[in-house]
């Protein structure tokens, strides 16, 4: 049995015969176009679908609903019926069409008191999305539907990079514990303002803030924010050559979506364990994985009308991160080089406008592998760096518009970095680090983090 689930958008171009109100004639016939919007829910072969609709010559607006069955073939029919806002006419009668992939080929008829013989035909698309596909009609589209997709590598990797990094930075304290080792890092003996013989460190704790600056400007799909995050975590090394740690944190999102006139506000909670181990006195290899919880509080225009449709759906998210990491050092030269992969998925949970718009759950998956460097040199208690990693897409959801340029869809970038290191006394450690995601069609963005870091 195919599945119909999800949200769909199209126009049907609508043939009427009506009552003239001052006759001669008694009748006339005119064509109108009919937006809709609406989300089918599918229970065996019966098919639930409840939504709205735009009348486009006059602005009238409404609710939709539909009741009926599918097929084996895809085949679908039943009732259907409208009711307009504020009062005025009630449509009611059959619908008939055929499902193919995400495409519904939708035929109705029927009347109402002013117009009694009705009948159209239009194309839906399935905007819900489906094997790695989200196609949207921007301008009715949820913020939070579209922003998702183009925005989870983002969001996912200011976490997972800033954990691997602390992680990262234990390793190296554990490979080389010399008079310099490794940033922000739970270091042994000699390492971070230790002198040799002083006790092992055997844990630590950490604190770190991000700030992303994104755009998005291809029209179609264009918006503007940025993301506040604040991370933390403790971990231990109950072996010589292990740390085991736990972090936690909290995003908040402000962005402006041109797509659809409107904005968009989130925030949310994150819980993340990782675990690294030192493979050689070059290698290392670390893990993270966790999940998150998004509150969104959004608004849309509606075409035509300017109505403020609101909404405040929520998300869950998990990932996950494995990196295999070299360093190398020569005099005051420090060297460093990772592969690694991401893979996470982000559920955006069903919801109801404040129009009564019924929006379906969407699923966004994406995988990545990436191949980084960074170089830094000795100062002391300082150590300038900058660093390079190239990040592609293996696995993500494409995006098609109904209206409007398409999104490229390209699948890699380069993600440029500088800052500086420091190591204080008593295992007090920082970092300032500036990075820049370049070669992703219509997207730039800018992210500063600050770490603190205090090892026992």
């Amino acid at each position: 049995m195919p599945d119909a689930t999800g949200s769909y958008s199209g126009t049907l171009t609508v043939n009427e015969t009506c009552i003239n109100q001052s006759p001669p004639p008694p009748t006339f016939n005119r064509t109108e176009q009919i937006q809709l919007s609406f989300a089918i829910t599918q229970s065996g072969s019966n098919i639930t679908g409840t939504g709205t609709f735009l009348n486009l010559r006059n602005g009238n607006t409404g609710t939709i609903q539909l009741t009926g069955t599918i097929s084996s073939g895809g085949n679908v029919s039943g009732s259907v019926s409208t009711a307009q806002s504020g009062g005025g006419s009630s449509f009611s009668g059959s619908f008939s069409g055929t499902l193919s992939g995400n495409s519904l080929d939708l035929s109705v008829s029927g009347g109402d008191s002013s117009c009694p013989s009705q009948n159209g035909s239009g194309i839906m698309t399935r905007t819900s999305g489906g094997s790695g596909e989200l196609t949207v009609n921007p301008q009715v589209t949820p913020s939070n539907i579209l922003t998702a997709p183009l925005l989870l590598a983002t969001q996912v990797r200011s976490i997972t990079t800033n954990i691997g990094t602390r992680i990262g930075d234990v390793l190296h304290g554990i490979q080389h514990p010399g008079p310099r080792v490794s940033s922000n890092g739970l270091m042994y003996e000699n390492s971070a303002g230790l002198n040799a013989g002083d006790r092992m460190i055997n844990y630590g704790a950490w604190a770190s803030y991000a700030y992303s600056d994104y755009n998005n400007d291809l029209s179609s799909t264009a918006f503007d924010g940025h993301t506040h995050t604040v991370l933390a975590g403790v971990d231990v090394a109950p072996w010589e050559k292990v740390v085991i740690g736990l972090s936690a944190g909290y995003e908040n999102s402000d962005i402006d979506t041109g797509f659809n006139r409107g904005n968009q506000q989130s925030e949310g909670y994150t819980i993340a364990p990782y675990f690294g181990a030192v493979l050689s006195d070059v290698w290392s290899v670390d893990f993270s994985a966790g999940y998150s919880n998004i509150d969104y509080d959004q608004f849309r225009l509606a075409p035509i009308t300017n109505a403020k449709v609101t909404s405040h759906p929520n998300s869950d998210r998990w990932f996950g991160a494995l990196n295999v990491n070299g360093l190398w050092t020569y005099d005051k030269w420090i060297l460093g080089a990772k592969i690694g992969t991401l893979y996470t998925k982000s559920v955006q949970n069903s919801f109801t406008e404040s129009d009564g718009t019924q929006v379906s759950q969407t699923d966004d998956r994406l995988g990545q592998w990436l191949l980084g460097g960074n170089v830094a040199y000795s100062l002391g208690e300082f150590e300038p760096f900058a660093s390079a990693t190239y990040e592609r897409d293996y696995t993500r959801t494409t995006i098609t518009v109904l209206t409007g340029p398409q999104p490229v869809n390209d699948n890699d970038d380069v993600l440029v970095g500088a800052g500086l290191r420091y190591f204080g006394p008593k295992g007090i450690t920082g970092n300032l680090e500036w990075n820049k995601r370049v070669g992703r069609a219509n997207f730039d963005e800018d992210v500063v983090t600050a770490t603190l870091r205090l090892d026992f």
